[in-house]
């Protein structure tokens, strides 16, 4: 990791979060061989076990790189051991516990939205380096939680029906699929579930966005813009997500004007501003982070761009450094993604492919890294720097 100082601030968040990840990974522990008995739910916990660890490991890491210590926290963890329910009598356990874990882990996804901003405002952050920084810690960590919370969301329902089959308690719903006998109760939730989350997300094209008050000496405070005004247009291009301005700024030579079409309290207003820094320092040394957005266009970009450094690197060497190197890009996003713990049916929803289509390229994945299971395979891509490392 970087060198980059940490200020208060950032320290005492980082701070916190290794409290949050150590009571986190205590409260698992403390989850009891009862509730472990649905294999989903069994496998949920060890990755979650597993991976706080990790991220107290780089925790501790980026708090001692950033010249600090770590030390004893004063604060009270936000997660006791005991919290999750364990073996206690009462119906439902299983699902219990999930729907606490997934509160206490959205809240944890909260926490770490709140460092990626300060971070930002510090340049601890992509701007400042292609990795280490504060920035790519918090969204690596918050990149897994909200992987786990996904995961609970796509096996609570099938959870509860195993529970109540568990219970003898027999579907009894009259809809055309359950009146044959193939129960769908918990397809139909998981459905409504996702649709309510699809519904509650606001459309960039058609909120704008927002911009937040520009430093007194910019250039976007001297063309005019204000505090909560919405940008829609760009150069007479919606504005669809943050990419679409950071790229067309680039795109303009210094001096250069550039036309925005801002919402501003329900009027549509035009504001032109010309393309100048005031903060006095160089370009980005990684634009990449900052112009494209997190799409599957950009997990490829990424994932060939990888690739390429591997052939670069392991030049006339032979065996499984090889064998990465003849990865395809959609071979490295799978693998990538693999070695996050993710299982094929989540494969195949991020990356929008079919399961069977997923089983092929870890197939094709194994045979060409000559490994034997997927952990294997993803232990070797990060020995020779194909993952990312926090």
């Amino acid at each position: 990791m970087i060198g980059t100082p940490l200020n208060d601030t950032l320290h005492s968040r980082l701070m916190e979060m290794v409290e949050h990840e150590r009571s986190l990974r205590a409260a698992v522990r403390s989850v009891g061989e009862s509730v472990r008995t649905f294999e989903p739910v069994a496998v949920l916990l060890r990755d979650i076990e597993r991976t706080a660890a990790d991220h107290l490991l780089a925790l501790r890491e980026r708090i001692e790189s950033g010249g600090r210590e770590v030390g004893e926290t004063a604060s009270t963890p936000s997660i006791a051991p005991g919290t999750l329910p364990g073996d206690e009598s009462g119906i439902h356990r299983a699902s219990r516990t999930l729907s606490e874990l997934h509160g206490l882990l959205s809240a944890m996804l909260a926490r770490y939205a709140i460092i990626m901003p300060i971070a930002n405002r510090v340049k601890d952050s992509p701007t400042a380096a292609q990795s280490g920084t504060t920035t790519h810690l918090a969204r690596g960590h918050l990149q897994d939680h909200t992987g786990f919370v996904a995961r609970i969301n796509e096996m609570l329902q099938d959870l509860v029906i195993w529970e109540l089959d568990e219970d003898r308690q027999e579907c009894a719903c009259t809809c055309p699929a359950c009146g044959l006998g193939l129960c769908v109760c918990s397809t139909s939730s998981r459905s409504v579930l996702n649709e309510a989350w699809s519904a509650a997300t606001p459309h960039v094209a058609e909120q704008g966005l927002e911009v937040q008050l520009p430093r007194r000496t910019s250039s976007a405070r001297a063309a005019g813009f204000m505090r909560g005004d919405a940008v829609v247009g760009v150069d007479g291009n919606p504005v669809k997500s943050t990419a679409i301005i950071q790229k067309t700024v680039r795109d303009h030579e210094p001096n250069a004007r550039i036309d925005f079409e801002v919402r501003r309290r329900g009027d549509l207003v035009r504001i032109i501003a010309e393309r100048w820094s005031d903060t006095g320092v160089q370009a980005d040394e990684n634009l990449v982070d900052c112009i494209v957005p997190p799409n599957p266009q950009f997990f490829t970009d990424q994932a060939r761009d990888a690739r390429d450094r591997l052939r670069d690197q392991v030049s006339g060497r032979v065996d499984g450094e090889v064998g990465l190197t003849e990865l395809t890009p959609r071979e490295v996003q799978v693998l990538r993604l693999v070695a996050r713990g993710a299982d094929n049916p989540m494969i195949g929803d991020e990356l929008d492919i079919k399961r069977a289509t997923v089983a092929r390229h870890i197939s094709n994945i194994l045979a060409k890294l000559g490994a034997t299971n997927r952990a294997e395979a993803a232990a070797l891509a990060a020995d020779y720097g194909l993952l990312p490392r926090r």
